[in-house]
């Protein structure tokens, strides 16, 4: 224990400390910062009051011991929002309690991503109820520093308790590109039905990526159970700002569930090695007029590989209807920085589409096993004077 002189100002701020203070027997009081709330069982010796007009300071003497935490609140493994009250954990009741909220709460535990609900009595919950009437304007760095009844002050029961679920991110592609949402407690995927490009598009954009492509994947071992359905109109800058009706509220199975690749880069190798662009607008493939090794080497090298190979793809089912046709010189490092007319200025059909395929390594094996080896300038194969055993 400690001895030690404090003031408290009577403010919205700080109304808790005056009202928990104004008494001459022992009493709890709290003082709370960014880093931890120091909560004191203090009693009190003679207290001094002087009034100003608008503001009530109080000086008291007290003997303390303090607790530390590095929050007033938790969320308990059953997604119970708690709240300390210096002795006390307890639960928060739903009355009045909104989005702005519960983003203040995840904001104070590390979070930028909130959903609540009213989560009713759960076992093994603590007895107390501790806040009700929550309401704060969205700036606040703690639960706490919001406005609501008082500790302890409530008019409510544990079927009102707040549940609430905290994210960094309510979208992810998880293994074999599953598209998955965040809405409400759990993770769930994303039904095909009015699933377009514009979806996608604003799916990976929110995940840092330019480009997006999109199919039906079907049904994944080890999927969520819940799917979600969006519809956006393209210019949203995440997924859950699309229109959605939440979890259940749809007709879909898990066979229509989307798959989603993002991509950076305005080139993309799609549909069994087929080359494909981004004008800015849509994506096309590439024509083989003109497209030879340098265009191909430039391809490979924007895509992050040393090396290309390249031949007459032919007609694709479900490559995109635009064709674009190159000429580079070989030192680009976008094949956009080639020369080009633009989509549709070109004498190509899609039986003339080009393939590619791109390699790290110096070696490489291809055409029936053909064994060959880059120089440094160009591929050449590997005679079989002298190769053993050792060499393959």
């Amino acid at each position: 224990s400690r001895r030690g002189l404090f003031a408290f100002r009577s403010d919205k701020r700080n109304y808790l400390l005056t009202t928990c203070i104004l008494s001459n027997t022992a009493t709890s009081v709290i003082f709370h910062n960014h880093f931890c709330s120091v909560f004191a069982r203090a009693r009190l010796g003679k207290m001094h009051r002087i009034r100003i007009p608008e503001m009530q300071i109080i000086i008291a003497v007290v003997f303390f011991s303090t607790i530390c935490h590095s929050s007033n609140i938790r969320i308990s493994s059953t997604n119970v929002l708690e709240v300390f009250d210096g002795t006390t954990w307890g639960t928060v009741c739903h009355d009045f309690f909104d989005q702005v909220d519960a983003d203040v709460a995840c904001r104070e535990l590390g979070y930028r991503l909130a959903y609540f609900w009213t989560i009713g009595e759960v076992e093994g919950s603590p007895d107390a109820i501790h806040l009700d009437s929550v309401n704060c304007n969205g700036s606040e760095t703690s639960l706490l520093h919001c406005q609501h009844e008082g500790l302890g002050v409530h008019a409510c029961d544990h079927s009102e308790d707040v549940g609430l679920s905290c994210r960094q991110e309510d979208i992810r592609i998880a293994e074999g590109n599953l598209l998955e949402t965040f809405i409400g407690p759990s993770w769930g995927t994303v039904c095909g039905d009015h699933f377009g490009q514009a979806e996608a598009d604003v799916a990976c954009r929110e995940l840092g990526y330019k480009h997006a492509h999109f199919w039906t994947m079907g049904e994944v071992e080890g999927a969520p159970d819940a799917i979600n359905m969006f519809t956006c109109d393209g210019n949203e800058t995440s997924l859950l700002q699309c229109g959605h009706k939440g979890v259940g509220a749809h007709e879909c199975n898990h066979t229509e569930d989307v798959g989603l690749t993002c991509y950076q880069e305005d080139i993309r190798i799609l549909n069994g090695n087929l080359l494909e662009v981004f004008d800015g607008t849509t994506w096309g493939t590439v024509c083989d007029d003109y497209f030879g090794q340098f265009e191909a080497n430039v391809a490979c090298r924007e895509l992050g590989y040393k090396h290309a190979h390249f031949w007459t793809m032919g007609e694709v089912e479900g490559a995109p209807d635009a064709i674009n046709m190159f000429t580079c010189d070989g030192n680009e490092t976008s094949l956009l920085q080639c020369g080009h007319k633009g989509v549709g200025a070109h004498e190509c059909n899609h039986t003339e589409d080009v393939g590619l395929t791109c390699y790290q390594e110096d070696i490489r094996i291809l055409n029936g096993n053909l064994l060959e080896v880059f120089d440094g300038t160009t591929w050449g194969t590997v005679c079989d004077d002298y190769f053993g055993q050792f060499e393959a």
